[in-house]
Order: C-alpha cells, then sequence, then structure tokens
C-alpha cells in the first residue's frame, strides 16, 4: 500500500499530497468503500483488520458512502465489533444505532457498544433508558438499568445533576453561555456577528442587541424559515406555526434571503431604523403578517420580498426607496411621516 492509499483510508493525515491527486484520493475512498458495502460478512471482516494493520491507524469512516450509516451486515456481532476494533467511529451516530438496537430487541449487540464505553456519558445512558421505556422495550430497559445500578456513582451523578441546575437559575441570561442555548451565530468579518438560526421556543422573540462584546447586525438565510436545511420535524412545525412575533434590535442592517419565508403563523415583525437591505424572499409566505414599517434608511429590496403575504401592509417614508418599490410592485403601503 502506498502513502497515497494510506492517506486516503486512513486518520493519519502526515502525507501532504499535491492538488492533482485529490480526484485519486476520492477514488480509492469510495472503491474501498463500494467493496466494503458488498462484501459477506467474513470478506468485511478479513479486509478490515488486514487494511488496518497495514495502515497502523484506523481506517477512516466514510459516512458519504455507508449511507445507511453503518456497513450492511452491522447486524451480525462478529461485524460490529470489527468496526469498533478497526475503524474511526467518530462519525458513527452511535446513539442512533443503539436505539435501532433497542428497536428490534437486539441486546448482544447494544451490550457490545456498552462494553466499549458507548453510555459511559450518564446523560447519553438516561436517554437510552428513557427510549427503551418509550417504545415500551422493557428487556432493553431492564439491561439498561441493571448497567446503570451496577456502574453509576449516584450520589456523584445526583451532586453533579444538583450544582449545574444551580447554576443554571442564577446564570446571566444577557450571558454568551445562555445566549447560545438559544441562538445560533457566526462572526462576520467586521467583527459583528449574524444571527444564523433559533433555538428557543418562545413565540415572541427578540433578538439580542450584542453577544458577549460583539454587536449584532445581520438576519441570516432561513435564520427563522422553516425551509431551513438540517432542521427537525418539531423544529419545523414550530417556526411555520409557532412565532407570532420577532423584534429585531437597532444593531440590524442587513436581513438576509429567506430569513423569516413561510412564517405563517408571524404577526408582526418589528424591524430597526438603521436596517439598510432586505434580502430576496425574506418574508415570502408569511401569510398572517399584517405590517412592516420601513424606515427611509432602507436602500436596497430584493425582488419578491413581500411576496405570498395578503394581509401586508408595508408603512413607508414619503419619497423613500421603500415607497418606490411598493408603488411599482403593487405592494399594498401607507405613508408614515414619523419615523
Amino acid at each position: 500500500m502506498d502513502e497515497l492509499q494510506k492517506y486516503a483510508l486512513s486518520t493519519d493525515k502526515s502525507y501532504s499530497p499535491s492538488a492533482d491527486e485529490q480526484d485519486k484520493i476520492t477514488k480509492i475512498q469510495y472503491e474501498f468503500c463500494v467493496k466494503m458495502q458488498n462484501a459477506e460478512e467474513s470478506e468485511f471482516i478479513e479486509t478490515a483488520r488486514k487494511v488496518r494493520a497495514e495502515l497502523g491507524f484506523p481506517i477512516l469512516y466514510f459516512k458519504s458512502v455507508f449511507k445507511s450509516g453503518v456497513p450492511k451486515s452491522i447486524e451480525s456481532a462478529a461485524v460490529l465489533e470489527c468496526v469498533i476494533e478497526c475503524f474511526d467511529c467518530s462519525q458513527i451516530n452511535k446513539k442512533k444505532l443503539m436505539q435501532n438496537y433497542i428497536d428490534v430487541n437486539r441486546l448482544d449487540l447494544l451490550e457490545i457498544c456498552v462494553k466499549h464505553g458507548w453510555l459511559a456519558q450518564p446523560k447519553k445512558r438516561d436517554e437510552l433508558i428513557f427510549y427503551a421505556n418509550e417504545k415500551c422495550r422493557t428487556e432493553a430497559a431492564a439491561y439498561l438499568l441493571e448497567f446503570k445500578n451496577s456502574t453509576a456513582d449516584l450520589k456523584t451523578e445526583r451532586k453533579k445533576a444538583e450544582k449545574k441546575l444551580e447554576r443554571e437559575l442564577n446564570a446571566d441570561p444577557n450571558s454568551v453561555s445562555e445566549l447560545k442555548k438559544s441562538w445560533r451565530f457566526d462572526k462576520l468579518g467586521d467583527g459583528t456577528l449574524i444571527i444564523l438560526g433559533y433555538k428557543g421556543g418562545r413565540s415572541e422573540i427578540y433578538v439580542p442587541k450584542t453577544i458577549g462584546q460583539n454587536t449584532v447586525t445581520a438576519i441570516g438565510n432561513g435564520a427563522f424559515s422553516p425551509l431551513q436545511t438540517r432542521i427537525s420535524q418539531q423544529r419545523f412545525d414550530f417556526r411555520m406555526n409557532g412565532i407570532t412575533k420577532i423584534t429585531l434590535p437597532e444593531t440590524i442592517k442587513l436581513i438576509d434571503p429567506f430569513a423569516f419565508s413561510a412564517c405563517r403563523a408571524l404577526r408582526e415583525v418589528v424591524l430597526p431604523k438603521g436596517l439598510t437591505d432586505i434580502g430576496y424572499h425574506a418574508f415570502y409566505d408569511c401569510e398572517a403578517l399584517e405590517k412592516l414599517t420601513l424606515s427611509g434608511g432602507v436602500k436596497y429590496i430584493a425582488e419578491e420580498t413581500f411576496a405570498a403575504c395578503p394581509k401586508l401592509t408595508v408603512y413607508v417614508r414619503r419619497g423613500s426607496h421603500a415607497e418606490r418599490y411598493c408603488r411599482e410592485r403593487g405592494v399594498r403601503f401607507e405613508i408614515r411621516e414619523d419615523e
């Protein structure tokens, strides 16, 4: 096995491939994964152990090719042991895999996961016990409870839980650690922050003016929209039907495309006077939205920003860009002389 093959298949990245070797690396990885996916159990185990020995490092776990998350023969205890022994398992969704074993009542496979420390964290252990009870998998629940009672230091865990609860009760709601529980955000090139998503559950939302020492100046693409990719069904439902009002701080200057798109219960968005730019479809399909007030400082409004908003009236300053935009595109508007 040459250096390029070792680089492509292992977690060791001491080799530095050239730019024209990237296609070869992708091909090596793809061919290896196809071979492993289609291999019989004995061939899978033999190949994995041979490659692991040659590499001297764990084999990279190619989640993008193992689309099911695990090889097709993972139902075998021998294959599961081999995967844990030979592969870098950091990309495996261990919680999901163990939930699958609970669903099919495979305690033998669950025991292997436990043996290799996959339930070392009390939180994950208790979540799995709750899952087993919720799914009425009594044998799995009994096994997990026995594991907890035989291994857990319940007194220490209780003290840790009490301390955590005390910290949460006494925490500053405006601290970075607390705000991270409700917001996803990123730093822009100028050092200010852009809001990427809301993780909380309030129907009336107040976007923070600052997070830590950094000022929030932008609302990102799809930040409140149920159409944002990679969100849960619960989060999708909440964004579409649960958000009724959003207040933006005076520091916001930019609203990116699709920011509030398809928030169908949203009746009001309080916009700041300093807002200058509103992106494409930012308020698209906000069918309950009744009013927006745009200051004279708004300089750019993308096409179809207010499309499919049947109840919306936009309040604008006389002679402003917002007035011209609404007039030219047939958006219902009213003139307001006061800012």
